[in-house]
């Protein structure tokens, strides 16, 4: 009986701990929109003529993913990486939107948001166009 109460006690807990972290925070729903204009890879990257890419903006659960892009070596551009190696980089040029609302808690003194950590993903599907 103790430990039945004990996992009551801990759950009730947990509840109030969560809720009590956005204690004078104002829940705000906001439209996270991100145009990508260009994608930077390694230059000894494996990406294949025709090979089908797709870019995902993620937060928790909520993933939004762009158009397919099919990807062009004849679009590309080789720079040099700015580091103290000599390694390369190729520059893809695309215009590509990724959208996602997010909610997030405002600090209705300081006007500053709670940080929030969200993911962009850049994908290789594994058909290629033909």
């Amino acid at each position: 009986e103790s430990l039945s109460t004990h996992k009551v006690g801990a759950v009730m807990y947990g509840k109030y701990k969560k809720s009590m972290s956005h204690a004078g925070l104002a829940k705000v729903r906001l439209l996270c929109s991100i145009n990508i204009t260009q994608l930077v890879v390694a230059d000894s990257t494996t990406i294949q003529q025709g090979s089908v890419l797709s870019i995902c903006f993620e937060k928790g659960g909520k993933i939004s993913t762009s158009d397919e892009i099919i990807y062009d070596v004849s679009k590309n551009k080789v720079n040099p990486l700015r580091t103290n190696t000599n390694l390369k980089h190729v520059t893809i040029p695309i215009d590509e939107t990724v959208e996602l609302v997010m909610t997030l808690y405002k600090n209705q003194i300081t006007g500053k948001y709670q940080e929030k950590n969200a993911k962009i993903i850049l994908r290789q599907l594994k058909r290629h166009a033909g």
